[in-house]
């Protein structure tokens, strides 16, 4: 109710105005010079919550301040036109013009009383000098003339604000443009739902090859443990009594051939004690028996060596080879997250610049409506005087 009796307010202003005018005594009236009343009430926009009449005398007076200006005056005498196009030269008639429109126009600024008429959105126009029979007419012309430039004025300002519009919104539509070709750039020849897939499919790689690169690094540093202890015992000559060179030694082929020979000869030796050749041969079995023990484990710690160290070389190489795995993979993932996380920010900078050119060509849209308002009207012309 307050916003619609504010409205109210605003279009019973003039009439309150007139009323009060025309009311006034009669013998006033003949004292009264001619007046010409021009509203602005029709551009009054304002919130429920400010008062208006602050509003109203401000832009009535910037109104007023304008109607003497050389260009209202200029157009006043030299542009004094009805609708269609025919010149009236209301002032050029009479015998207040006096044949220079710059001492015209001089004069006016002089003689006219253009005022803002307190507590209504009305602009009084009046002359106070002039043969009395011509004020109307000088008024009037004065009156359209300003109503006119405020037209014309406010024609510029809408179509340089339309102008403006146009050029942002345009600006906006090229960088939403630009920012879509630098997504579908980002993209590739993939969607942006795959290129998540994607993502999503790389971290269960890396997780999985994270995994691996675990178990290797153990695996590598209990080979390579082992190895050590080994290299340490073999220098210390600890490794020929050790159970599993025995081992070894003991599935050596010729080592078990020399054990059996060795036994063979024992054997016959039991049936004759005396003879020495089998003594000599059961000797030289010994002796070869120790040398190839010997010999045997020195293979066998040999290659229990070459073992420890070649597995110790294909875990590095599978460490190497699965850690370069891993950092492609990575390098992968990281410049698809680095993709994925411009284009979502491109995508979010497209709604939000789509939303002010959305603002813009609503403003755009508003102004062509108020392109054809007027933002003065001629309320009341001043009557001839009889």
């Amino acid at each position: 109710m307050r916003k619609l009796s504010r409205t109210l307010l605003l279009l019973l202003a003039p009439v309150a105005a007139a009323a009060n005018l025309h009311c006034n005594d009669s013998r006033e009236a003949e004292y009264r010079p001619a007046a010409a009343y021009i509203s602005s009430a029709a551009y009054i926009r304002v919130s429920a919550s400010v008062d208006e009449q602050p509003m109203l005398a401000a832009v009535t007076e910037t109104y007023a301040l304008m109607a003497t200006t050389r260009n209202v005056l200029d157009r006043s005498i030299s542009a004094d036109r009805t609708e269609d196009g025919r010149n009236r030269d209301r002032i050029r008639k009479t015998s207040y013009f006096t044949g220079d429109i710059l001492g015209t126009i001089k004069n006016l600024q002089k003689d006219l009383r253009v005022t803002a008429v307190p507590g209504s959105n009305l602009i009084r126009v009046s002359l106070k000098s002039a043969k009395p029979i011509e004020r109307a007419d000088i008024v009037n012309a004065v009156a359209d003339a300003i109503v006119n430039e405020a037209v014309q004025q406010r024609k510029r300002t809408v179509s340089m604000q339309m102008k403006y519009t146009v050029t942002a919104s345009d600006e906006l539509r090229a960088d939403i443009a630009a920012k879509r070709k630098m997504i579908a750039q980002l993209r590739g020849q993939s969607q942006v739902p795959l290129m998540k897939e994607e993502r999503a499919s790389l971290q269960n790689s890396l997780t999985l090859l994270s995994n691996s690169i675990t178990s290797l690094r153990l695996k590598k540093n209990r080979i390579e443990s082992d190895l050590g202890s080994f290299k340490d015992k073999q220098t210390d000559n600890l490794l020929m009594n050790s159970p599993e060179i025995r081992f070894a030694v003991a599935n050596d082929p010729s080592v078990a051939t020399l054990r059996a020979a060795i036994l063979q000869s024992k054997i016959s030796a039991l049936g004759d004690n005396g003879n020495k050749q089998l003594i000599t041969i059961q000797k030289r079995l010994a002796e070869m028996l120790t040398l190839r023990q010997q010999a045997a484990a020195r293979e066998a710690i040999s290659l229990k060596r070459s073992k420890l160290e070649s597995e110790a070389a294909a875990v590095s190489y599978q460490l190497l080879a699965i850690g370069n795995q891993y950092n492609e993979v990575s390098a992968r993932l990281r410049d698809l997250g680095v993709s994925l996380t411009r284009i979502e920010y491109m995508q979010s900078e497209i709604e939000r610049v789509q939303q002010q050119a959305d603002e813009l060509d609503d403003e755009l849209f508003r102004l062509r409506i108020s392109l054809g308002d007027n933002p003065l009207t001629i309320w009341a012309y001043a009557e001839i005087s009889s």
